[in-house]
């Protein structure tokens, strides 16, 4: 039996529904398992902020997709070198980060697709081939209409080209505020009018060129719908909650202080 499914961010937005995915930062395959059951549509396992590296990442994605989801990883440099590791591992698509120029864009699609269309070294068995349990032929088909190549716009150097980005023949632009807010010396201040205009322009950039946006939320759990909703006023369908160090964190300090609110009792009565 086949072990190949649709990418399904695609089979969402296709549905006409927003895609829901979240983040997976550390180097446990358990964490991908647990975000993927949850019925998340894809999950990013981070090797740029995360403690996975390429030589790990092969267990991370299985674990996503033997819950169905599908496993996106971003990548930890932008070296198109990258790009066919991580789908060789059996990723549905990649994410980009530290994009300056179209032409890295360009290069990263390129690295995306098998020969005569791209730059991607062909081996029939990869994981992502079961290796080899599953046909060339087959995964070939599959390569030509279901992976997904996504650009981190987190730079000012990719704002002031990101006409040139968005029509790269990339899927997606993955807005990043917090670190274009560094980058612009702005401290993280994602709420400063120079970030939410380029942000803005990133996702009117998108809309010309007629691929989707990607929205990352690290807000609070109670406040995830009110910043989703600011988004997709914005024309995005791609959504991102989250990640399994920021719930840890979150969910460890919210029963830490449920402890600290019961009142001692005396033992000397």
């Amino acid at each position: 039996m086949s072990g190949l499914v649709p990418h399904r961010v695609r089979t969402a937005l296709a549905a006409g529904r927003l895609a829901h995915g979240t983040w997976v930062q550390t180097a446990s395959p358990e964490a991908c398992s647990a975000a993927a059951a949850t019925g998340y549509d894809f999950v990013v396992v981070d090797l740029q902020h995360g403690a996975s590296t390429m030589t790990t990442l092969t267990s991370l994605v299985t674990a996503v997709t033997r819950y169905g989801a599908s496993p996106v990883v971003r990548l930890p440099d932008p070296s198109p070198e990258h790009v066919p590791h991580a789908l060789d591992a059996g990723a549905h698509g990649v994410i980009v980060p530290e994009l300056r120029s179209a032409a890295q864009a360009r290069a990263a699609v390129a690295a995306s697709r098998h020969a005569p269309e791209g730059t991607r070294g062909s081996c029939p068995t990869v994981a992502a081939t079961a290796h080899g349990a599953i046909g060339w032929d087959e995964y070939l088909a599959w390569c030509r209409t279901e992976p997904t190549v996504w650009g981190l716009v987190e730079t000012r150097e990719a704002v002031e080209d990101i006409a040139g980005i968005a029509a790269s023949g990339l899927d997606a632009l993955v807005l990043g505020p917090f670190d274009l807010a560094m980058d612009l010396g702005l401290d993280g201040d994602v709420d400063h009018p120079e970030v939410v205009a380029a942000m803005r322009s990133v996702g009117e950039a998108a809309h010309e060129a007629g691929i989707e946006t990607v929205a990352v939320l690290f807000e609070t759990v109670d406040r995830v719908a009110e910043g989703a909703g600011r988004w997709v006023e914005q024309g995005c369908r791609i959504l991102t909650a989250s990640s399994d160090r920021w719930l840890l964190t979150q969910g460890w300090s919210a029963a830490l202080s449920g402890l600290r609110s019961v009142p001692a009792v005396r033992q000397d009565r």
